[in-house]
């Protein structure tokens, strides 16, 4: 069975904080993606230097 991706770009913070704890992340995680995503427009995962390496792998 295939999981269904979700779009995190049309996800409102509190949502976007429920989908990342039930991933096991801290809530500040949430935050610091959102930022991320909708103030800095970085779209990679992989240039979010505002993550942790390792939760950007």
């Amino acid at each position: 069975m295939e999981s269904q991706k979700t779009d995190i770009m049309s996800l409102l913070p509190e949502q976007l904080e429920a989908e990342i704890t039930a991933m096991g992340a801290p809530k500040f995680r949430a935050k610091q993606i959102f930022r991320q995503l909708h103030q800095k427009r970085v779209f990679d995962f992989a240039k979010m230097t505002e993550l942790s390496k390792q939760f950007r792998e």
